[in-house]
Formats: structure tokens, C-alpha cells, sequence
């Protein structure tokens, strides 16, 4: 498979019932790290989330998803050794997984909208730019969560930064970033989407490309 073009993501996702069966492709690393898991839920998260990555990934390389070996960024980033052009963003929580890959900088974050996240006006005091407050506490409280996630991956800060240094706004036809000028981002050069992939999860796509559009969308079955 071809790694998409510039301003192209393609979007893997995986259930609930995938990818346990499959431990045997994890790195020693990651398996002594689910191995560490106390809480059931948390390990088959992670599990599924690292068996997913390993299988999408390995479709864009001459490699089989167990031979995969991965660097670590300054903040805590994976980077494929060797992966040339490609670069990836992987995103889990309860009951499913996606991982975006792209030739530019990319990140991706999934939600279950379910999910408690206690009362949403003081969360939103706490993480979110003045701007965003209001839409937060008026239903968009997900949409902006995960494109805040999404784009602090893409530029490989994760949450080395303050949330409130990336606002958005979302009440045009796409979401548009205002950064921080300590970040030293131009907001023109980047481009952002918000899917619903499954019943009840939300999920966001942040590209440091002037354009986004989805090249493939694939579910793996279990």
C-alpha cells in the first residue's frame, strides 16, 4: 500500500473485539508493558491500540507488523525507524482504537462522548482557551477535546504544552486553530476534520498541511 499523498490521511480503526488474540506481534517492551496493567480495560485498551498500529503500519512496509521497531521523540512521540516519509498517530480508549497515518505531520484523537468527564464547565475552566468555554459547556465539549489532543500530537508536544495555547474554532464549515504565539505555529499550514467513526465516539484529525482529505478509511474485523 502506498503512503498517502501530502495533505492525505488514511484513518484505521478497530472495535472492541479486535486484537487480543494477536499479543504475539507486541515487542518485548510493550508486552512487559501490558503485562504491568492492574485494571483489565486498560490492558485490553493498550493491546488492541499496539496491534492495531503494528498491523497498519506494516501494510505500507516491506516489514511484518512483529519486525516493526519504533524511536522515541523528545516528548515522548513513536517514530518508525526507518519509515522514510510515513508518519502515524495512534489514539484508544474503552472499546476502540484508530491510528492515522500520513506523509506530513499528523495526530489523531478518539473519545468515547459517553465517557464521564465530571462536570464539563469546570474542565473546560481548567483546559480550555476563553473562546472555547462556551461551546465546551454548550455540547461541543468533545469536538474541541479531541482536537486539542489530535493537534498537540501532530506537532510531537503532547501535553508537554498547555491546552490553552491551542484554541479552536469550530462554528464555521471547519474547525480553524488559533495558536499561541509562543508556539511559533503558522495556523494557515495546518487542517483539521471531526468524524463520529462509530456509534457514540467522537474523533478528530489535526495535519500540518494547508489541505486535509481522507485517502482510505479501513475497519479491521476482529
Amino acid at each position: 500500500m502506498q503512503v498517502p499523498a501530502a495533505g492525505q490521511v488514511d484513518i484505521w480503526l478497530a472495535g472492541a473485539e479486535y486484537g487480543p488474540h494477536e499479543a504475539a506481534l507486541l515487542s518485548p517492551e510493550e508486552q512487559a508493558r501490558v503485562d504491568r496493567f492492574i485494571v483489565e480495560q486498560a490492558r485490553l485498551t493498550y493491546l488492541r491500540g499496539h496491534i492495531l498500529l503494528r498491523r497498519a503500519l506494516a501494510a505500507y512496509t516491506s516489514q511484518p507488523p512483529e519486525r516493526l521497531t519504533f524511536t522515541t521523540g523528545p516528548f515522548g512521540r513513536p517514530e518508525l525507524e526507518a519509515g522514510g516519509n510515513l508518519r502515524f498517530s495512534l489514539s484508544h480508549t474503552d472499546g476502540f482504537a484508530a491510528v492515522a497515518v500520513a506523509s506530513d505531520a499528523v495526530g489523531v484523537d478518539v473519545e468515547a462522548v459517553t465517557r464521564d468527564v465530571g462536570e464539563l464547565t469546570r474542565v473546560a475552566e481548567l483546559y480550555f482557551a476563553p473562546s472555547e468555554r462556551e461551546a465546551a459547556c454548550s455540547g461541543a465539549f468533545f469536538d474541541l477535546w479531541t482536537l486539542k489532543e489530535a493537534c498537540l500530537k501532530a506537532m510531537g508536544l503532547g501535553l508537554s504544552v498547555s491546552l490553552h495555547k491551542v484554541a479552536f474554532d469550530i462554528s464555521g464549515d471547519a474547525p480553524r486553530v488559533i495558536f499561541d504565539a509562543s508556539l511559533g505555529e503558522d495556523a494557515a499550514q495546518w487542517s483539521f476534520a471531526l468524524l463520529s467513526p462509530d456509534r457514540g465516539y467522537r474523533l478528530a484529525l489535526a495535519l500540518r498541511h494547508p489541505r486535509l482529505s481522507i485517502g482510505k478509511m479501513l475497519a479491521l474485523p476482529a
